[in-house]
């Protein structure tokens, strides 16, 4: 039997599946061929995802903290006592803090948001991810858009500014391969060592997170060649400032920030200034994770705008589209007035410590931010200190460990949900077609259950009543996403058409200021921490009986750090907020200034690279500038 489905992991291809029952009670999962996305096939992480549904370590009934460990409980008992501590908070419920994150990316995350909104709960701002370059992307364009995916076909170059493709999104990594075979060409930009020279036909390797001086020499060359689109600077606030600060700056200086060469100024010049070649520009998210991200991403865009790369057939920026801008969210409650700016998640820690009134209650949804916040032991000591900890989690995570009281929770793929993409254009559905181990819910049914037995309740929408709310075009297209498993919204194909955006006044803002430069490193820090993304799980969503051994950690064979330490004898791997052990392995192609671990490992099971940075924020978001972070190898 055949089921149609969909993913709602923190992924951009948000991918809708077809799950087949084999004879012996197992399932194979693939890509659904009649989604105009996801075209029948899907990641490696899906393949695998089964094991993670019938984990040995999988947690199956609440748990509540005792002087001697967690003990089992009931559900009556565990949703009793959690009622009991929110209800004695009712008169002051900015002493609770909703902490939330994309774990589960389904509408069941919006059901949770509006029973701890209507509670008047405090929620933490900013992100761990991608904000940085959303708030660039808004102050360049007026609102976050991009061309339609498929339009990267009609680009004659796909510039792909630092997008590790392979793993982060399998389907416009198919895009691009298919756009080569059609003739398009590929330069890759990046701090190196993500496999690109597979797919790319030129590469410049760039020191990591200087993105913008590269963006700016290049600016500054098609200006000084007259390239300058004469029909965008009609439709622009800020080019005469800009360009005047760029024809006063030192190319020479960005060269070296950047540690690119003349040359490679010239070829993304040629690229870009040719009006006639329209030029597709991937940003990166990961180059906005530094303390200058905002302004990395500000830089590309004016580069791609300057040059007359947007608003056409195949010449465009992509970055991320907001993923609920085709839902009508109108039954969500608000965040109550006051509350924001309390907290955020890159300082989450240090904002915990210091929150005046301290918090009494913390509620952590799908999110594990003691492993995935900058300064995770700092995040550790001020969790504890809250006096009760709510954690729902399928695992005993590095943040479940410090709960009061953990409830269970459904999977992805066990549990019906509305499933949107930052990327694409199509909502898909997901029914669940695993059983969920009995004694585990969904978040959303334990928020409601909670808010039952709250005085007054609390009241929320079940997860049917929630997509039937939040459909496009009206209640009545429920019927059509179940039977198809998913629903396209058609939008124009091109953003920014006409050099039309989305200010008041329709006309793009460019950077008032030329690029910063970053502070120097502490002494002997010669490295820079890159702690990437996996191909095989989702952030730290790593089974734990998959983890063995010391976190691995990545060099250029040619980096001079090779010197630091003597690989017979153990290895760490710090910062200075600490150590990490680690093993080093040679990975071709990486910057040699850069080091990479690849972030999710669980500090209890010996890794959690995140202990070593700092709780930076971007410029811009505020998002976490997780790689601004010196570090060094040694024995």
């Amino acid at each position: 039997m055949s089921i149609v489905t969909a993913c709602s992991q923190d992924c951009p291809d948000a991918c809708s599946l077809v799950v087949e029952r084999t004879g012996e009670g197992r399932a194979r999962i693939r890509g659904n061929p009649d989604h105009p996305f996801t075209r029948g096939f899907c990641c490696a992480k899906l393949k695998a995802w089964e094991r993670r549904l019938r984990s040995p370590s999988r947690i199956t009934s609440p748990l509540r903290r005792t002087r001697g460990g967690f003990r089992p409980i009931g559900w009556e008992e565990a949703l009793a006592v959690a009622a009991e501590k929110i209800q004695a908070l009712r008169d002051r419920p900015g002493a609770i803090l909703h902490l939330d994150s994309s774990g589960n990316c389904g509408i069941a995350l919006h059901v949770v948001q509006h029973f701890f909104n209507r509670l008047g709960a405090c929620r933490a701002g900013g992100s761990l991810c991608a904000e940085a370059g959303k708030q660039a992307a808004i102050a360049d364009f007026g609102a976050l858009d991009h061309n339609r995916p498929e339009d990267l076909l009609n680009a004659k170059w796909i510039v792909d500014w630092g997008r590790d493709l392979a793993r982060t999104s399998i389907h416009q990594l198919a895009l691009v391969q298919q756009a080569r075979k059609r003739g398009a060409r590929v330069m890759t930009v990046s701090p190196g060592g993500d496999g690109s020279e597979a797919w790319s036909d030129e590469t410049i390797r760039i020191r990591p997170g200087q993105d913008r001086f590269l963006a700016a020499a290049v600016l500054h060359a098609i200006d000084a060649a007259g390239r300058v689109s004469p029909a965008l600077l009609d439709r622009a606030v800020g080019w005469e400032r800009l360009g005047a600060l760029l024809r006063g700056g030192d190319p020479a200086f960005w060269e070296r920030q950047g540690g690119f060469a003349p040359q490679d100024v010239r070829r993304l010049a040629a690229i870009y200034g040719d009006a006639a070649q329209p030029v597709s520009t991937l940003v990166g998210w990961g180059l906005q994770r530094y303390r200058h991200g905002g302004e990395n991403v500000r830089f590309i865009d004016a580069l791609a705008v300057a040059a007359g790369q947007v608003g056409r057939p195949g010449a465009g920026v992509y970055y991320i589209v907001s993923t609920t801008r085709f839902l009508d969210l109108s039954w969500k409650a608000p965040l109550a007035a006051g509350l924001p700016g309390r907290f955020f998640k890159p300082t989450i820690g240090r904002d915990l410590l210091t929150a005046d009134p301290p918090v009494a209650l913390v509620w952590v949804n799908g999110s594990n931010p003691v492993n995935q916040s900058p300064d995770a032991e700092g995040v550790a000591r001020a969790l504890r200190q809250v006096p009760f900890k709510v954690v729902v989690d399928a695992f005993l995570t590095d943040t479940a460990e410090l709960a009061d009281l953990v409830l269970p929770c459904a999977l992805n793929l066990e549990q019906e949900t509305l499933v949107p993409s930052f990327f694409h254009d199509v909502l898909n559905y997901a029914r669940p077609v695993f059983p969920a181990p009995e004694g585990v819910r969904t978040d959303a049914w334990i928020a409601a259950e909670v808010g039952r037995r709250l005085s007054p309740p609390v009241e929320v929408p079940s997860i049917e009543e929630a997509i039937r709310l939040s459909l496009p075009g009206g209640p009545e297209r429920l019927s059509e996403l179940r039977e198809r498993g998913f629903i396209e919204v058609r939008r124009p194909q091109v953003a920014w058409e006409g050099f039309r955006f989305a200010h008041p006044d329709g006309k793009y803002r460019f950077p008032a200021e030329g690029p910063q430069a970053d502070p120097p490193p502490p002494p002997g820090y010669p490295l820079t921490l890159l702690s990437l993304v996996r191909k095989e799980a989702t952030h730290s969503q790593i089974l734990p009986e998959e983890q063995r051994g010391p976190c691995r950690a990545f060099l250029a064979p040619e980096s001079p750090a090779w010197a630091d330490f003597d690989p017979r004898k153990p290895v760490f791997l710090a910062s200075p907020q600490g150590r990490l052990a680690v093993a080093v392995a040679p990975l071709q192609g990486l910057h040699p200034e850069a080091v990479v671990v690849r972030r999710g490992g669980w500090m209890k099971l010996g890794c959690g690279v995140n202990r070593l940075i700092e709780d930076a924020a971007t410029d811009l978001g505020p998002n976490a500038a997780f790689y601004s972070q010196p570090v060094r190898l040694e024995n």
